[in-house]
């Protein structure tokens, strides 16, 4: 079994996107509303609109989502399709939004992605159990111990989103929840991690964004 995982870089092609709300081919016109609402709001940071109408673009390119009712969402606002032909997640950070995709018959999802930068023991310390603080400590080269850090939160949170808890579990006391597999990869500096119930391969697929603005407006040609 395997889980695609669709990433597309946040681009200043989809930041200059965030500031057209006018006419009818403004790419927010082709994405669910909840993204679009975002993705237009310029009280949010510019990170988070542009993260935003990434994720609508990607379900609108690959499941043709442009209306709320075709997504369920979660108390913790965790997204899946209402119809349930597949299973999906979402995650940005560092320079990627992704979409991860796989079979329904796989069952929940969660997937992270971040970027391989300084570590921040402060945070580990915050969030991880101990045993992982003295992993990630074991190393004293700084970009051995970033990388664990990065394997280590994107591990916990891909695990976390696919349990559909979020942070309401408390990884330091309660250690991570448990069946849960998960495969990591490092790409274009950044790390990967997909968890799932069952056994899977993972494959990273990036999709150029001015595909995506593209492919959104070829989906709706009367609009």
């Amino acid at each position: 079994m395997q889980v695609t995982v669709f990433a597309t870089e946040l681009a200043d092609q989809l930041r200059m996107v965030c500031d057209q709300v006018e006419g009818p081919r403004c790419p927010t016109r082709f994405i669910a509303p909840r993204y679009a609402g975002r993705a237009l709001d310029v009280w949010l940071a510019p990170d988070s609109r542009i993260e935003a109408l990434a994720a609508g673009l990607l379900l609108s390119a690959l499941f043709h989502i442009r209306s709320d009712d075709q997504l369920v969402v979660s108390r913790y606002g965790k997204p899946a399709l209402a119809d349930g032909s597949a299973s999906i997640n979402i995650s940005h950070g560092g320079s990627y939004c992704m979409l991860a995709v796989a079979p329904a018959e796989i069952g929940e999802i969660g997937v992270d992605v971040e970027s391989v930068g300084a570590c921040s023991l402060a945070a580990a310390l915050r969030v991880f159990p101990r045993r992982t603080v003295e992993w990630i400590e074991a190393s004293s080269d700084p970009s051995v111990q970033a990388e664990r850090f990065c394997r280590s939160w994107t591990r916990l949170e891909a695990v976390l989103k696919a349990e559909g808890t979020g942070f309401e579990w408390d990884p330091r006391a309660d250690g991570l929840p448990s069946g849960w597999h998960v495969e990591q990869t490092l790409w274009n500096r950044h790390i990967v991690s997909v968890a799932a119930r069952r056994p899977f391969m993972m494959k990273v697929t990036e999709v150029d964004p001015i595909d995506l603005l593209v492919r959104a407006r070829r989906q709706w040609p009367s609009d």
